[in-house]
């Protein structure tokens, strides 16, 4: 049986932690993975009993858009629809904030299922430490 735990720290959610760390800097080889937004950010994390098995953050910029990303899951825990889980359930969270409005930086792989979740992309490539992104945006 899965559990969500939603904070406003990563400290709070050490799941999230783990999984970050595992999936974009061990797998994905990122450096820069913990950032000044998670001081800010809200942090899902979808539990396995006490295992952190998915994760998704979101913080909010000063003109209210929510702006939702670090969404990964353990290599060994993908195919069962858990990312698109984490994302909707932190959108329904956010609109418990009144969030209208989202846009994240997809990784191109992922693009697809940001598009079932009823994201537009948008814009030219951008690139986050050499890697290709695409900017996504959704209206709640």
């Amino acid at each position: 049986m899965y559990t969500t735990r939603i904070t406003r720290t990563l400290e709070e959610n050490p799941g999230a932690r783990k999984v970050r760390t595992a999936v974009f800097m061990e797998e994905q080889g990122y450096k820069n993975e913990f950032d000044d937004h998670d001081a800010d950010a809200v942090h899902l994390c979808i539990y396995d009993g006490e295992e952190g098995i998915a994760t998704a953050r979101s913080y909010q910029k000063p003109d209210g858009v929510w702006v939702l990303g670090r969404v990964a899951v353990l290599r060994e825990r993908r195919g069962h629809r858990l990312g698109s889980r984490a994302v909707q359930e932190l959108e329904e969270y956010l609109r418990g904030l009144d969030a209208r409005e989202i846009e994240l930086s997809a990784q191109l792989h992922a693009m697809k299922m940001y598009e079932a979740l009823g994201y537009k992309e948008e814009g030219d490539l951008i690139y986050d430490e050499g890697q290709p992104h695409k900017m996504m945006r959704k209206f709640l």
